[in-house]
């Protein structure tokens, strides 16, 4: 409960969760920059290469990638697994699926090594809090793991395999419970996309039409250049929400339809349904104190300059 005897909206906290998440991501990224640096990789090379042990000890493909990313083309992962291939990181198990090589082993090892020396580096608050943040996390992840389907477990199933362990630093506990339960978000999208659209590439132009309302065909294109969707596949992903009814053309603008967004308004509740029925085991102190944790946990990390 707040003060005053005020509930918290449960929605409160998945905002809050993202915050701290990215916070914690500032604190590391000049690690991740250094490697890439040091390495001669990309960053979204190097992106890849911290997904890749979540499939292990197996190897990973472009499609298998392609599951929780399904926003960027299969054709962009194939691209990042090739080159890292071409340097050393990846090897070739099969025709489409990659592995880490010995080199890139270390690589990894390194890496991980730096991003957890640089968040253990911080104190974010008082050493009794970041122990009581990291173990409400842990339980909700927990939680998260244990609710019935749907939504389905594949995202927090592999980012799982990236735990560091009980023993690990406090902070990097949180970070490692924080991409688990975000993980789990992502699973919940994914049920909902089994419902009402396959194509990523289609729903996440809707989305961005639902933001926005009209937006010209051109824009869209350069906002999502990153996915490596060409123009004929972006075209057929509008012609798919034409046809739907949930977006339509007029001239070179794009807008969504009355339809589109009782569809997209659907799906964001549907999703929110999914993701947050494991949090109704806890109880409104519980969401409180998550929430004041997380919010001062996002407060004592230095923003870069």
């Amino acid at each position: 409960m707040r003060q005053g005897g005020q509930p918290v909206d449960v929605k409160e906290l998945y905002p809050s969760m993202e915050a701290a998440a990215h916070s914690m991501a500032g604190l590391y990224a000049p690690a991740i920059k250094s490697t890439a640096r040091e390495r001669g990789l990309t960053e979204p090379e190097i992106s890849i290469l911290l997904a890749v042990p979540t499939f292990g000890p197996e190897g990973v493909t472009a499609a298998q990638m392609n599951v929780r990313g399904r926003y960027t083309s299969p054709v962009r992962y194939e691209e990042l697994f090739h080159n890292l291939a071409q340097k050393g990181i990846l090897e070739i198990e099969t025709t489409e699926q990659y592995r880490l090589t010995r080199q890139g082993l270390d690589v990894l090892k390194n890496l991980l090594r730096s991003i957890y020396s640089a968040m253990a580096g911080l104190r974010a608050m008082e050493e009794t809090d970041l122990i009581e943040l990291a173990d409400r996390l842990k339980q909700l992840s927990d939680a998260c793991l244990n609710a019935p389907d749907p939504p389905g477990k594949w995202s927090i199933l592999h980012a799982k395999k990236l735990d560091p362990g009980a023993g690990a630093d406090a902070m990097v506990r949180i970070d490692q419970y924080l991409s688990e339960v975000r993980a789990y978000r992502d699973d919940a999208h994914l049920a909902v996309w089994n419902e009402f659209e396959s194509n990523g590439h289609a729903w996440e132009i809707l989305t961005i039409l639902w933001s926005e309302g009209v937006v010209p065909i051109i824009s869209i294109q350069k906002m999502l250049k990153h996915r490596s969707f060409n123009k004929k596949q972006t075209r057929a992903a509008v012609d798919q929400l034409e046809k739907k009814g949930w977006a339509a053309v007029n001239g070179d603008q794009l807008m969504i339809t009355d339809a589109g967004i009782m569809i997209r308004e659907t799906a964001e509740k549907l999703t929110d349904r999914y993701f947050y029925a494991p949090f109704a085991s806890f109880g409104d102190e519980h969401h409180a104190r998550l929430l004041e944790l997380l919010n001062r946990h996002r407060r004592g990390i230095p923003h870069p300059n």
